[in-house]
């Protein structure tokens, strides 16, 4: 572990050389591999079943109060028509994206069974 007296000697305080205020997208929708899922099971049976994912390497790469921002903007269509027609998954104020992102608990006789199984699916398929 590290020793109090050591901790700041190997780390300089500042901004990361890629910080920037804004956050750029490309112009259409990406899959990008920066999300994490996990279960867990204690030994009274509680489970949870969490998705997270701050979309692209670092997120936005912007940092505020010790934590990453996402930029899951990029879950978004950036067309807003194609053919001719409205493209439903386009950015709009106060919509959410669609998303394939789905943690779920399969359950068994009211316990849990195979809390992954949906998850792995999906991911599976998605490769």
């Amino acid at each position: 572990m590290i020793s109090p007296d050591q901790r700041l000697k190997q780390v300089t305080a500042g901004d990361p050389p890629w910080a920037s205020p804004i956050a750029y997208a490309k112009d259409q929708s990406l899959e990008l591999p920066s999300t994490t899922h996990f279960n867990i099971v204690d030994s009274d049976g509680n489970v949870i079943s969490m998705t997270s994912s701050v979309e692209n390497v670092f997120g936005s790469r912007i940092m505020v109060r010790g934590f990453l921002l996402n930029n899951q903007l990029t879950d978004f269509s950036f067309q807003h028509h194609q053919n001719g027609n409205l493209v439903a998954n386009s950015i709009a104020p106060g919509k959410r994206p669609r998303s394939s992102m789905a943690p779920t608990i399969v359950l068994k006789n009211d316990k849990p069974y195979l809390p992954s199984v949906l998850q792995a699916v999906v991911t599976l398929s998605a490769m």
